[in-house]
Parts: C-alpha cells; structure tokens; sequence
C-alpha cells in the first residue's frame, strides 16, 4: 500500500497535463481489483465482512465520474 500511496503522489509530476489515463488505470481499475479481492475473500468465508468496502465502492464512482 505504501508503493501505491507513492505513485499516486508523484503521478501528477510524471504525468503533467495528460493526467487523465493513468488516474483512471490507478484510481478506478487498480481499486475495482482491491474490492474484488474483499468481495472474495468474504465469498470464500476467508474473511468477515469489511464495511469498508462499500466506502470503497463509493469512492471508485465518485472518482471515475469526476475523472471523466
């Protein structure tokens, strides 16, 4: 988590003005997979329920809107 909270610190630097696609590969894609990684584990009873999840969820629409 700490190598993710350093590119997405320093991805406006790399990035510039054409900023859009890699915040939407890092900011949508990268944490859809993190959720489906919870959804599973919950599925699988490897792990209780995280209400964290749903923020999460919000999140990544709330992200993906406003990147568009």
């Amino acid at each position: 988590m700490l190598g993710f909270s350093v590119i997405f610190w320093l991805m406006p630097t790399w990035a510039g003005d054409n900023l859009k696609q890699p915040a939407m590969i890092m900011g949508v894609y990268i944490n859809i997979l993190f959720l489906a990684l919870g959804i599973f584990h919950f599925v699988t009873d490897a792990a209780n329920f995280d209400p964290t999840s749903v923020a999460l969820l919000v999140l990544v629409g709330l992200f993906f809107w406003k990147s568009r």
